[in-house]
């Protein structure tokens, strides 16, 4: 405990004494922590393609006509979803 506060003193100290040497540790202590969140988020993201790539196999394996019929489902979803977001052709009142 008392390593830990006199620790805590001498960084306190030291800032005071030198602000721009501070901000700078500060800045790339940031910096270092961000690159290491950055690579555990692109190994989970790596990760989770791999898992999906894993079990899409497996379902080809073992259904094959499902995927087929996921895909018809999905391209009438989506040609629905734009009909729906797409403005219809309308006339208008005085070209009739």
């Amino acid at each position: 405990m008392r390593s830990k506060l006199g620790l805590l003193l001498a960084l306190g100290l030291l800032t005071i004494a030198f602000p721009n040497a501070t901000m700078l540790v500060f800045e790339t202590l940031c910096t270092i922590v961000s690159a290491v969140l950055i690579a555990a988020a692109w190994v989970t993201a790596h990760l989770s393609l791999v898992c999906f790539v894993g079990s899409m196999s497996v379902l080809l394996y073992f259904f094959p006509d499902t995927f087929r019929r996921a895909v018809q489902w999905l391209a009438r979803a989506l040609i629905e979803a734009v009909r729906t977001v797409l403005p219809q052709q309308t006339q208008s009142p005085t070209t009739r």
